[in-house]
């Protein structure tokens, strides 16, 4: 079982839901509900996020 830390990777960067918002063109609404796993996140998305935030998509992956 894997949990995603985009949330973390997004703090550690400094950057607002605001600003991944700007810069993916993926609304506010939907990072926070992504980031609250209200919703899935596609692999299309996964990767417009990884290259914003410049990691790896494995980054974003937590092994538990």
């Amino acid at each position: 079982m894997y949990k995603l830390k985009l949330r973390e990777i997004r703090l550690y960067k400094n950057l607002s839901q605001d600003d991944i918002a700007k810069l993916t063109g993926i609304p506010q609404s939907t990072i926070s509900y992504m980031e609250n796993r209200l919703i899935p996140i596609d692999l299309d998305t996964l990767e417009k996020m990884s290259i914003v935030l410049k990691v790896k998509m494995k980054d974003f992956f937590i092994q538990l």
